[in-house]
């Protein structure tokens, strides 16, 4: 199943997963590198909570990779993704 369908069927665990680390407003990146699907990578924005650290955002990346078995890589920094990728991220 390409990455994009798995993103889509498990966004209510994605959302769960990312809550409970102090998390919120999850986006799906897609992979800037060549389209969705383009390598088996999953790319996400997410907006952390004041009380959220570097710990909790590994905890994500680590609880969402082995959900999606893939790699998942987690952004919490606007300004670390282009803006044309922001713009056309997709909410989960």
């Amino acid at each position: 199943m390409p990455l994009s369908n798995l993103v889509q069927v498990h966004q209510e665990a994605i959302k769960k997963i990312i809550a409970s680390h102090k998390g919120r407003n999850p986006l799906d990146l897609g992979n800037y590198t060549g389209g969705r699907d383009a390598r088996n990578t999953v790319n996400l924005f997410v907006e952390p909570l004041p009380a959220a650290g570097w710990k909790d955002l590994v905890a994500m990346e680590t609880e969402l990779s082995h959900l999606l078995d893939a790699k998942v890589v987690i952004y919490a920094n606007a300004e670390a993704v282009p803006a044309t990728v922001m713009a056309a991220a997709s909410p989960i």
